[in-house]
């Protein structure tokens, strides 16, 4: 897996901390902002590119 590096938050820009998060079935590493909770990892990066471009599409499509 790619290695993340981020120094400040995207959303809020506050410090961020890497940290091991437990999910039910697994466990992955992320970065999480001390001040707005986001985390932030691979997948979920993945997931909000995909819905920006999606939002796109819709917006174009209703144009």
């Amino acid at each position: 897996m790619e290695e993340l590096s981020f120094k400040k938050c995207p959303r809020c820009r506050g410090a961020v901390t890497y940290e091991k998060f437990y999910g039910r079935d697994e466990q992955f590493w992320g970065w999480k902002c001390l001040f707005c909770g986001d985390i932030i990892d691979p997948v979920i990066l993945q997931n909000r590119r995909l819905m920006h471009m999606h939002q796109g599409e819709n917006v174009s499509q209703s144009l």
